[in-house]
């Protein structure tokens, strides 16, 4: 059976229940048939392309997590989100109104939606930062 099929099913169950005088399940089966109605409107808008699944919403706070400055995170605020061919961008301001931007790949590696995930982060960039062997300048070699 597919959502046609059962979208046609509850109302056929709902008009059956008003001819026995089942009002109670006739808007029960009418409201689950309104709802499989905008499901297949959603389904057939992601289908096309045409429905975009969003990391936050405007307002949203996230925390961001600079690999070159591992001190703190910082907080910010979504202000704006648009979208391209390619990528959904977020843009975002901290305290002193400073501009960031992000696309949907960022969320999870510096982006992160609580300070303790952002803080988890920065103490794995910390400890990786200690257990790097640095690369000679040139072609010598370090000795021990």
């Amino acid at each position: 059976m597919n959502i046609e099929e059962t979208i046609i099913q509850f109302k056929e169950d709902a008009e059956s229940n008003r001819v026995d005088g089942d009002l109670e399940f006739a808007k029960e089966n009418e409201q689950i048939a309104k709802w499989l109605e905008e499901l297949k409107e959603y389904k057939a808008l992601e289908a096309a392309g045409k429905l975009v699944k969003l990391n936050c919403k405007v307002g949203d706070t996230i925390w961001y997590v600079e690999e070159d400055d591992d001190d703190y995170p910082i907080k910010l605020e979504i202000d704006t989100i648009s979208r391209n061919d390619n990528d959904t961008w977020y843009y975002a301001y901290d305290d002193d109104s400073n501009k960031y931007e992000f696309i949907d790949s960022d969320f999870g590696e510096t982006v992160f939606f609580s300070k303790k995930e952002a803080e988890k982060k920065l103490k794995e960039i910390a400890k990786n930062k200690i257990t790097k062997t640095p690369k000679p300048k040139d072609d010598w070699v370090m000795a021990r």
